[in-house]
């Protein structure tokens, strides 16, 4: 990846549609399993995100705390669980890539679970919030940690086997249907065009397809 930090505003669009893609182009190898060279690819991958969760969630944890007081109390607690999981999560990120044991692979995928269902329960936080000023900015904020969220668990995915992955929607709480409705499907249609193009794909995946595939997969 290309500087993460100073590519955040365009993949916190683009992601979305490149999660669709990656689910969809590489759902082979769940099957089959990975190589050993698609593994270290896809774990520097990991690697290269997590600064850019650590910042993103630095940054939404910040914008929380300036709100309402009752905006607050609700989801500082979420907030600041993002702030703690992401520096846990680089760090089982660095260990795998050097190391990729399953017991640092299950200490990845318990993580990446535990950061996509805090996400997703501060999004349906946000969206019981009473005061219009305060769910909208809470709103924007936590979709842009939500989106790099489920970025990162979509490559941990790939590189799990169909029975870890099954493992790992047992602890999901907060599915992705539940969290849909306060996402921004059209601009994740518009950024399709853009991903497809890059990755030089024949087709166009659409937002339907990513939330049926992580439906699948129980989350």
């Amino acid at each position: 990846m290309q500087n993460p930090q100073s590519q955040l505003r365009r993949w916190a669009v683009v992601m979305p549609m490149a999660l669709a893609t990656m689910i969809l182009s590489l759902a082979a190898l769940n099957t089959a399993g990975c190589t050993q060279q698609q593994r270290v690819t896809v774990a520097q991958e990991i690697v290269n995100w997590a600064p850019v969760f650590i910042s993103t969630a630095d940054t939404v944890n910040a914008a929380v705390e300036a709100l309402d007081p009752v905006t607050v109390a609700v989801l500082g607690p979420m907030t600041l669980a993002l702030n703690t999981f992401g520096p846990q999560f680089e760090l089982a990120a660095q260990n795998y890539l050097a190391n990729p044991t399953q017991t640092a692979l299950q200490t990845l995928q318990a993580l990446v679970v535990q950061i996509q269902q805090n996400a997703n329960s501060a999004l349906l936080a946000a969206a019981k919030i009473t005061n219009p000023v305060s769910q909208a900015t809470a709103t924007r904020n936590i979709n842009l940690i939500a989106t790099i969220a489920n970025t990162l668990l979509a490559l941990v995915q790939s590189i799990s086997t169909k029975a870890q992955v099954a493992a790992m929607a047992t602890q999901v709480h907060v599915t992705l249907a539940q969290v849909r409705p306060y996402m921004d499907e059209p601009a994740m249609q518009r950024a399709s065009l853009g991903v497809s193009h890059d990755l030089a794909l024949a087709t166009v995946p659409t937002p339907a397809q990513f939330f049926a595939a992580e439906a699948q997969r129980g989350f």
